[in-house]
């Protein structure tokens, strides 16, 4: 008994999170402004070469993945081909690593797993093998990547 009620708190305090997530994300959207509760101010934006819009896109998208990985409760974030290839963007990279890591989003298995797929992508540039795409790395019949196309990920 003490079990079922355990899940459906869960499953309330998920979908409320998912819920305001969502309402908070529409908020940013239409008031780009709201970024500066967050201390992250235009000026800031623009020497980073970032318009408000494109970062509260950015910001949102990685805002959603992570509550679909705080959501599903796993213990390690396996993060989808669409992410990695979103998160390897040299902008999306910087707004992580400057802007929303720590300050939009808490440490949680998806910062985990976002953050080794930036160092691992950071290790093979200083290495200077730069990001490799090959046969290796991509099936570009496919647009899958060797990683990917070995497991399931989500979100």
């Amino acid at each position: 008994m003490e079990r079922s009620v355990k899940a459906q708190r869960d499953t309330s305090k998920n979908s409320t999170l998912a819920t305001l997530s969502i309402q908070a994300n529409q908020l940013l959207l239409n008031q780009p402004q709201l970024i500066e509760l967050h201390g992250v101010d235009e000026q800031k934006l623009s020497l980073l070469g970032f318009s408000k819009e494109e970062f509260v896109y950015i910001l949102a998208d990685l805002r959603g993945a992570e509550v679909f990985h705080r959501i599903d409760g796993s213990k390690k974030a396996v993060l989808s081909e669409y992410r990695s290839t979103f998160l390897r963007h040299p902008k999306v990279g910087l707004a992580w690593r400057e802007l929303i890591r720590g300050r939009f989003i808490s440490q949680s298995p998806f910062t985990d797993a976002v953050d080794a797929l930036l160092q691992s992508e950071r290790d093979h540039t200083q290495s200077g093998q730069g990001l490799i795409v090959d046969s290796t790395q991509m099936n570009a019949s496919e647009g899958r990547s060797h990683e990917s196309a070995s497991r399931t990920p989500v979100g």
